[in-house]
């Protein structure tokens, strides 16, 4: 048999394996997961059984032909769901799900290609085990490989507390607390606490502090969620997100801002932990958005941000004036002022006229619902579709776009 005949007979095979990892690193690599992920599973199993139906005919007909052109739309496909808004990214794969079956079957209807035989499974049946098992071993090793690292390293234990900071040392990144009792696991005492990721120039001695504490190997402690508490200020916070409950619930199947609409009113903390009323951008125009500072997917908040940015660059370069930029988080449980100014710190946003909020999570859960942004939480990811909202000097809702695919240039022109 020469070297192409075997090609032939073997390259089925290798465009149905290829495209099953594919499919599954992509579903890794984008946080894909429950029906979005089976149903791209099925895509890739209804490509397989395109590639076994054709099999038999691969040196015969015109089989092997559409065999190969069918091999190419499905890769083709998930790069184009790659590219597509969250929402549509399950198109390509559902067309392909539903596409595939019905040209098999097609295919071996009498008097269409097969002039009414029915195709010999029986004689290749037994080359075809050894690539059946492959496939099945190549369509579970990756979340094989997922479940096993999770197994093998479980989150650890989070503790709610509530204590006065008695030191700072910005340069080691640690707190030293004094924290009250720990009902059950630890006496009021004074600790060292890592605080990854937060700015510690918000912290200062005499502070009331409320946090989540972390032990992660023994001994080793680190606090999340840290949070300033102020008698005065989270009531005026919690009053405002009562009230935004209250309208929510009212407006009912309503709740969705339209364009042309009025905003959602809200009162959060901005990144120095000041509290922010909707009312201060009375009289200026906002670019509005929703991020969280752990997203790692980079065509999702790492490139919303990336835009603003660029945004707010392009407009301060025309001279653009009464403009403001913020960006709300969907993950307020982590993303507290000093994660907010980190994150803006780390990546030299201007922050004049770009302010980053937190809040309570019942307030920002209807934030994101009065702005339509859909978010599934999971384990330390949201998995969430994106929007960019420009809001006009009286509170109104006048352009929006879907997805991070924008351009500074679409806002440009209508400030």
């Amino acid at each position: 048999m020469s070297a192409l005949s075997r090609l032939h007979r073997w390259l089925p095979w290798l465009l149905a394996a290829g495209f099953v990892v594919a499919v599954e690193s992509w579903c890794a690599r984008t946080g894909l997961a429950g029906e979005a992920h089976w149903l791209i599973r099925i895509t890739a199993g209804s490509t397989l059984v395109v590639l076994l139906a054709v099999r038999r005919a691969w040196l015969h007909d015109r089989g092997g032909l559409e065999c190969v052109g069918y091999g190419a739309i499905a890769p083709a496909a998930l790069l184009a769901a790659a590219v597509l808004p969250p929402t549509l990214r399950v198109l390509p794969a559902f067309a392909l799900a539903c596409g595939l079956p019905v040209y098999t079957a097609w295919r071996f209807l009498p008097d269409h290609g097969q002039r009414g035989r029915a195709w010999a499974v029986a004689p290749g049946l037994h080359r075809a085990l050894a690539p059946l098992a492959l496939l099945a071993f190549a369509a579970a090793l990756l979340p094989g490989c997922r479940k096993a690292d999770s197994a093998r390293a479980p989150a650890p234990p989070a503790h709610a507390i509530t204590g006065e900071i008695v030191g700072v040392t910005p340069d080691r990144g640690v707190l030293l607390v004094h924290h009250d009792e720990i009902p059950g696991y630890m006496p009021s005492m004074t600790m060292e606490f890592a605080v990854p990721g937060s700015d510690l120039g918000a912290f200062r001695e005499g502070r009331r502090i409320a946090a989540r504490m972390i032990e992660g190997a023994p001994g080793e402690f680190r606090l999340e969620g840290v949070r300033i508490l102020d008698a005065t200020t989270d009531g005026i916070v919690a009053a405002s997100a009562q009230a935004l409950r209250q309208e929510t619930l009212i407006r009912g199947k309503r709740v969705y801002r339209e364009i042309g609409e009025d905003a959602p009113q809200f009162t959060l903390y901005d990144q120095d932990g000041r509290v922010v009323s909707f009312d201060r951008f009375r009289g200026r125009r906002v670019v509005l958005n929703f991020i969280f500072t752990r997203c790692p997917v980079p065509t999702m908040c790492p490139a919303s941000t990336a835009k603003m940015m660029a945004l707010q660059a392009a407009a301060q370069a025309r001279g653009i004036a009464n403009l403001e930029f913020v960006s709300i988080t969907l993950d307020p449980a982590y993303d507290t002022p000093a994660v907010l100014k980190r994150y803006a710190s780390g990546r030299g946003i201007d922050l004049r006229n770009f302010t980053f909020l937190t809040g309570p999570e019942n307030a920002v859960r209807d934030l994101l619902t009065g702005f339509g942004v859909l978010v599934a939480p999971g384990e330390n990811i949201f998995k969430h579709t994106l929007a960019t909202v420009l809001i006009d000097e009286h509170g109104r809702i006048l352009h929006r776009v879907d997805g991070s695919g924008w351009t500074p240039e679409d806002f440009l022109r209508r400030l």
